[in-house]
């Protein structure tokens, strides 16, 4: 499976990178499998993300904390989810994957209905997300930082 992790090696800028041979955790009895249809690249505090790692010094991250995707298959303790069901979720910042995957196993609490339908009424995308910031800022007369 492919995913994408950011890559940090010294004091060298940070960057993005795919790696095409990455497992997936076990689907357990609470769990679900989600095939990604959008995921964030959200810029976590690197510091932060040393202090919940395992590893003292990694030098790769996950990246994409917000996911939308369609469960395809469920845990058989799972009771709010079924196969088919399109939804949104969290990725926990412990949990040492990358949301931007083509696939994700989360905890059944950890996502939501996403009511409507990906293609009639999409995520926001991150163009429209800047603009409405960029908006906001001119409402509220602020400099953009």
């Amino acid at each position: 499976m492919r995913s994408v992790y950011k890559e940090v090696v010294g004091t060298l800028t940070p960057k993005y990178i795919i790696e095409s041979n990455t497992d997936l955790p076990p689907l357990t009895r609470y769990s679900v499998l989600i095939e990604v249809k959008a995921c964030s690249l959200s810029e976590v505090d690197i510091k932060l993300m040393q202090l919940v790692s395992r590893d003292s010094s990694p030098s790769h991250y996950s990246v994409g904390k917000d996911i939308s995707g369609i469960v395809r298959e469920v845990g058989n303790a799972v009771s709010s989810l079924k196969p088919g069901d399109e939804v949104v979720g969290i990725i926990p910042l412990d949990y040492g994957f990358s949301g931007c995957a083509e696939y994700v196993v989360l905890h059944e609490f950890d996502v939501n209905h996403f009511n409507g339908s990906f293609e009639e009424n999409p995520p926001i995308s991150v163009q429209r997300l800047l603009e409405a910031a960029a908006d906001w800022f001119k409402i509220m007369k602020l400099k953009a930082p």
